[in-house]
């Protein structure tokens, strides 16, 4: 029960409620307690290029990078345009 921990909730709480009044981009992930839920194949996954991406604690691949072609695995800057993966 990751939510049972208190570093956890404290440090999600925070960010979540500084976020209230704050510009709602798209694909805004939380950036806080980060890599406690990680699914049996997360390595696998990480290994294949995987950007990984908060789903509610769990963490989830949001798009695969190109390896190959030098691509990281990172997240777009916020903002309303095309984001490099579309």
């Amino acid at each position: 029960k990751f939510h049972c921990n208190y570093d956890f909730r404290g440090s999600r709480v925070e960010e979540s409620l500084g976020k209230v009044y704050k510009c709602h981009y798209p694909h805004a992930y939380n950036k806080t307690a980060r890599g406690v839920k990680r699914s049996p194949i997360h390595k696998y996954l990480e290994e294949a290029g995987a950007c990984f991406v908060d789903v509610s604690g769990w963490e989830a691949p949001g798009w695969f990078a190109n390896l190959e072609a030098g691509q990281k695995p990172v997240l777009d800057p916020l903002g309303w345009g095309r984001h490099h993966w579309f």
